[in-house]
């Protein structure tokens, strides 16, 4: 279905949100060359003058925060360029677009501190597809405020359970439990989740996490879980979902601790601790 900046506003209009995104044409340059991406710039940087263009003759849209969108791919001239034309609309804040699994760390950090050193430090910074822990870490010291991402769904679609550090005070335990140190598992190596699909968790009957307080962790055990998964029952994914969400909000808690303290190395100390893989969560 084509959507038009007015079907869009149309559609914002009638559901009110607190705040919308202005639409946008994201693409990234590993698929496309670069006059794909300055054409995505420049389709961007028009839907955000229609925009605010219809926003300013709506009393209801008025009322809506708008963020507008910077695109921009991998090259960085487009990022900065985008960033620079949509700070100078008047936009209650930001999203940085088109980040995927694709991208390796090195590229990620180096594209996502480009945007945001143009953008506002008084404006709020989103960004949507960030998967891995390790990425969030990154965007955090670019300056990025909130996070939207399928993470846990999709590691609750692949029968996956979070097993990575989310506090210091676990950090050991996590690593002994990613270890499969029981006694029915043998050794493996550290790993940020566990597949409970793999037969070796059939006869496990410890929690998926040792110390964790969700639900499905102090009711349940990581054999309980891999029989609804091989028999196909939704609730394994339902159970999943409570742990995996349990564990990413935790992380982030750890994560706003560290960054209210005073001291540099207690955010130092959390970073070394994570020591995140750049993709744990490719199938």
């Amino acid at each position: 279905m084509k959507v038009s900046v007015a079907g869009y506003m149309e559609f914002v209009r009638a559901s009110r949100p607190n705040v919308f995104e202005s639409l946008c044409d994201s693409v990234s340059s590993q698929t496309n060359k670069l006059k794909r991406v300055r054409k995505s710039v420049d389709r961007t940087l028009r839907f955000l003058d229609q925009t605010l263009a219809m926003r300013q003759n709506c009393q209801v849209l008025e009322e809506c925060g708008l963020l507008g969108a910077v695109v921009g791919g991998d090259v960085y001239e487009e990022r900065v360029r985008s960033a620079t034309e949509t700070v100078k609309r008047p936009v209650d804040g930001f999203v940085i677009e088109g980040f995927d699994l694709e991208h390796s760390h090195e590229c990620y950090q180096s594209i996502l501190q480009s945007a945001t050193s143009v953008l506002p430090q008084s404006s709020p910074r989103f960004i949507h597809g960030v998967y891995s822990p390790g990425d969030i870490l990154t965007a955090v010291e670019s300056g990025v405020d909130v996070f939207d991402s399928a993470c846990v769904l999709t590691a609750t679609e692949n029968g996956c359970a979070f097993t990575f550090h989310n506090s210091s005070s676990d950090c050991v335990e996590n690593r002994r439990e990613n270890r499969g140190a029981t006694e029915n598992i043998a050794a493996e190596p550290p790993s940020h989740q566990i597949d409970l699909n793999d037969e070796k968790y059939a006869m496990d009957f410890s929690p998926l996490l040792r110390g964790c307080e969700c639900y499905c962790c102090v009711h349940h055990t990581r054999a309980y879980i891999h029989h609804l998964l091989i028999t196909r029952e939704i609730l394994a994914s339902t159970l999943l979902m409570m742990h995996n969400f349990t564990h990413l909000m935790k992380f982030f808690a750890s994560l706003r601790d560290v960054l209210r303290s005073p001291l540099e190395s207690d955010y130092l100390h959390f970073k070394s601790l994570c020591a995140f893989p750049e993709h744990f969560l490719h199938a």
